[in-house]
């Protein structure tokens, strides 16, 4: 078997290829317009994204403020009927406000008092 023969390539034996001007400028001319429109592109989708996820934020902040300002006011409502439950049942058990609250709650009078009974006086009676 013979060995292939390996030609090494000289400079001298490739010949010069010449480019002009012409032909390269139009076609990168060609695409130069792509670059810059697809990166203006991107800019403005991304720009729209998060454009409308901030004014959601805003939203979502806005509907969390209004229903804490909600939960404060239930809050506060609910704090004024305990401190008068609290009061109402200090008083109950309280020993000096014993008789009033047993007056109050009850028919009982003391011994010293009279009853007294409003009564509206009918219109037939009047006459």
């Amino acid at each position: 078997m013979a060995a292939p023969q390996v030609r090494s390539a000289s400079p001298r034996d490739c010949r010069p290829v010449t480019v002009t001007q012409a032909s390269t400028a139009k076609a990168t001319g060609e695409w130069l317009w792509l670059e810059p429109t697809v990166k203006l592109t991107l800019l403005f989708a991304v720009a729209a994204l998060l454009s409308t996820s901030g004014l959601r934020l805003l939203q979502s902040a806005a509907t969390r403020l209004e229903r804490l300002q909600e939960l404060d006011a239930e809050l506060q409502l609910t704090e004024r009927r305990v401190q008068i439950l609290k009061n109402d049942f200090a008083r109950v058990f309280s020993t000096a406000e014993a008789r009033t609250v047993m007056q109050e709650q009850g028919n009982w009078i003391q011994p010293g008092q009279k009853r007294i009974v409003w009564q509206e006086a009918s219109p037939e009676s009047s006459r």
